[in-house]
């Protein structure tokens, strides 16, 4: 393949790699960022307006600020913020998710380079370059329906890894330099950027203290020593967290002193001072002693530890270090939470959860399908000493440890996965072997291939592009054929909360009342990972933060969930404490069964007995403290202290059921269970009257309705009879849910206009004037009005 075509089928497949991003964002279109990516686009916003970052930002940790700079990353911000500025757009977030696509997808250039330098085939290049562009790995994290730090540091870690290799091998001068400034802007713009670092310098002590590295690799590794003390002393939150005296700078340190004794070593036998050595790093002796080395190496680590020990630079990560180590204790979440710290139970979350085998099975195995052979291949040229081959597979099997242990690092393994999965070009070629055919002619033989036979790589690889592909544009659609075969054979998964979409845009909903109804200073306590959504979108203050790096922020979010499940007053001094005006909680907080929820990041299995968030979840009728003020599906808001105001609204959702909670005999998760099956029982009627089976849709609701009251489907159920039913029928029915929920207009007007046909004139006006005083349309309005107007002419 010449050089020309090779840069043109990557040009193409830049393209590609920006289209599937675009058709896996497509699928999963979200009107907002969530958790940290909220709190991202905020600071962008302020960057991209001209605004100038806080050093202490009070609204986002009210009321004694979070420190921007000191607790933060807001390199990425920094970036999108000002090439926002540079472009002629005006929505952000559309600039925002299409960008970060881009950005991603740049990195394709150094990825089908570095291939192609790693197995000294430009096949593998395009092959890894083809892979990098449709890989579900890749592509679901990149396509900017996240906006997180990693989609602009791993695109800077793909350079950096690049050039280093590059610089190692010595071709060109301005490598290590490059390498150096791609990881320093990568450790501005992600604090796990010096996570990456612990295994890269491990390797390069380990070559360091036990083989003869060459000049160029050493000048790289100096460069990159440089950078990384560069990054610890310039920047601001690295020297918060005294990263300087951390695990990944002592390991820099050590190489350092390893250098240093080589050199010395090299030095005295250049004057002749030791007849045992060779006199310099040209020939084969490794210079001064393994054992030397290693005991500097040591003594160096022993140093910088005592200080991480004692806290410094461990205490500022001591949430991912330490559930790291609770990880490899309990290899999952025990069933009792208090065996976890909090800064653990909180941070074992989410993304930050291990993979579960259906994750594996569709996100990760038809990537994996492609690795057996070219890992092999990469052990074997490890062995020889071949320095890309050792850093390829080293990084491989790291990465998929580091994914085992938290989903969120799944590019990570991706970047290596496709690296490596080059090799099965490089090792049988896109084609099967060429059978030559000779063609005499009376001037000269002409020889011509024979028919093209795909070897086993080939077809393999070309069923895990199609499989990525459909994972990229048909993302759980009847097209996505894998996730499909993936329920089919029953592959384990882990328990989600979820809640049934009858409300739609829940947290738009919220967020929209908050911004109308609301004073513009009002204070908002609310959840750490939702606190920033409401900030952002609706411009209140708030009491928590989602930057879990910061100390003080762990401390406040414990004090949060630990009021949360104790008294009423306690939660309510704690509010005041923190001067919060509102306080919203999740339903998550009462009914969710599983170890994400908030009982279980408090350390509870079970709701401690009269505590605030049964109060809030379930009776906030019997509050003294709290004010409920707005609910949906899945929140509720209560104004801090009591105005005594009266609201008729409706019943709440199931989730807030107390009645049902107690039919399940308190039990959480089989009221979640049941909660969760009344849903998924009024799905399925609805889809049956959507198809014209209104007798099976009947049966269904009513099998809901016998279970307990749910007004989905009730009103289905009323809806689908329409004049089959005899008045009495209709009464008994609107009876049923007039009972349970009363103010809802629909529901008192079905129940006078059955009395009304009954001749049940006075019954029917009580339902009536209780409808008068709800929100209704002018439509039943107008009905109302009539029907009363006639029960008053017939007395």
């Amino acid at each position: 393949m010449s050089r020309r075509t090779f840069f043109i089928l990557i040009l193409v497949l830049f393209c590609l790699a920006n289209v599937t991003r675009w058709g896996y964002r497509a699928g999963l279109s979200h009107p907002r960022f969530v958790a940290e990516g909220a709190a991202h686009f905020r600071y962008t916003r302020m960057i991209a307006s001209g605004e100038a970052l806080p050093s202490v930002d009070i609204d986002a940790q009210y009321p004694e600020g979070l420190r921007v700079f000191r607790e933060t990353t807001p390199g990425m911000e920094y970036v999108y913020g000002l090439v926002f500025r540079l472009l002629p757009l005006s929505d952000l977030a559309a600039f925002i998710r299409f960008f970060t696509a881009f950005l991603f997808s740049l990195a394709i250039f150094p990825i089908a380079l570095l291939s192609g330098e790693l197995w000294r085939s430009r096949k593998a290049g395009i092959v890894s370059a083809l892979l990098f562009a449709v890989a579900l790995p890749l592509v679901g994290r990149s396509s900017g329906f996240e906006f997180i730090r990693e989609n602009l540091a791993f695109p800077l870690i793909i350079y950096h890894l690049y050039f280093f290799v590059m610089a190692c091998s010595g071709r060109r001068r301005f490598d290590a330099v490059l390498a150096a400034l791609f990881l320093f802007a990568a450790a501005a713009t992600w604090q796990g950027t010096q996570f990456y670092l612990i295994p890269l310098f491990l390797l390069l002590l380990t070559r360091r203290v036990f083989i003869r590295v060459e000049r160029a690799e050493r000048s790289a590794v100096l460069m990159l020593v440089a950078a990384v003390m560069a990054a610890g002393a310039a920047l601001p939150f690295l020297r918060e967290g005294r990263f300087l005296l951390s695990l990944p700078a002592g390991l820099a340190y050590a190489w350092i002193a390893c250098d240093a004794i080589t050199r010395i070593w090299e030095l005295r036998e250049a004057k002749g001072l030791s007849r045992t050595g060779s006199g310099g790093e040209g020939a084969n002796s490794p210079g001064a002693p393994a054992a030397l080395k290693a005991a500097a190496a040591l003594l160096v680590m022993a140093v910088i530890l005592l200080p991480v020990a004692a806290g410094g630079h461990f205490a500022t990560y001591s949430h991912f270090f330490r559930m790291i180590i609770y990880k490899f204790r309990y290899a999952h979440k025990p069933l009792d939470p208090a065996l976890l710290p909090f800064d653990v139970r909180a941070f074992w979350v989410g993304p930050f959860q291990s993979p579960d085998l259906r994750n594996i099975f569709v996100f990760a195995l038809p990537l994996m399908a492609l690795l057996p052979g070219p890992l092999l291949r990469l052990v074997k040229r490890a062995r020889e000493g071949d320095f890309p081959a050792v850093l390829v597979a080293l990084f491989l099997v790291v990465s998929f440890i580091l994914y085992a242990l938290m989903m969120r690092l799944l590019p990570f393994f991706g970047i290596f996965a496709v690296l490596a999965a080059g090799g099965i070009a490089a090792a049988s070629g896109a084609r099967g072997p060429s059978r030559p055919t000779v063609t005499k002619s009376p001037s000269r033989p002409t020889v011509t291939k024979g028919p093209f036979r795909p070897g086993r790589s080939f077809i393999l690889l070309v069923v895990v592009v199609a499989i990525s592909l459909l994972q990229d544009f048909a993302w759980e659609r009847p097209a996505d054929i894998w996730r499909r075969v993936s329920r089919l054979v029953r592959v384990p998964y882990r328990e989600k909360f979820v809640i049934f979409p009858m409300g739609g845009d829940v947290e738009g909903n919220l967020l929209r009342w908050i911004e109308r109804n609301t004073a513009e200073s009002a204070v908002i306590m609310s959840s750490h990972y939702l606190s920033p959504q409401i900030l952002s979108y609706t411009g209140r203050p708030t009491n928590l933060n989602d930057f879990f790096e910061s100390p003080g922020l762990r401390r406040k979010a414990e004090r949060f969930l630990m009021l949360l499940y104790s008294s009423e007053e306690r939660l309510f001094r704690f509010c005041r404490e923190q001067r919060s005006d509102y306080l919203l909680v999740s339903v998550t907080a009462g009914c969710d069964p599983t170890d994400d929820s908030p009982l279980y990041q408090a350390g509870l299995q079970e709701m401690p007995p009269g505590c605030a968030a049964y109060g809030l979840i379930f009776e906030p009728d019997r509050l003294n403290l709290f004010e409920l003020v707005y609910e949906n599906e899945m929140y509720r808001l209560f104004r801090v202290g009591k105005t005594g105001a009266v609201r008729r609204w409706p019943r709440s959702p199931l989730f807030y059921d107390s009645e049902l909670l107690w039919k399940q005999e308190g039990d959480i998760r089989a009221f979640y269970y049941t909660a969760m099956r009344l849903y998924a029982l009024t799905s399925r009627g609805m889809g049956l009257a959507r198809q014209g089976r209104r007798d099976e849709a009947e049966r269904v609701f009513s099998e809901v309705l016998r279970t307990h009251y749910f007004y989905p489907a009730w009103e289905a159920f009323m809806n689908i009879g329409g004049r089959r039913r005899s008045a009495l029928e209709s009464e008994s029915i609107a009876e049923f849910a007039y009972r349970y929920d009363p103010n809802r207009a629909d529901i008192c007007l079905e129940l006078a206009r059955a009395r009304i046909a009954l001749k049940k004139l006075e019954e029917a006006r009580e339902p009536l004037e209780r409808c008068s005083g709800l929100r209704m349309s002018n439509r039943q309005r107008e009905e109302v009005e009539g029907l009363l107007e006639r029960i008053d002419q017939k007395r």
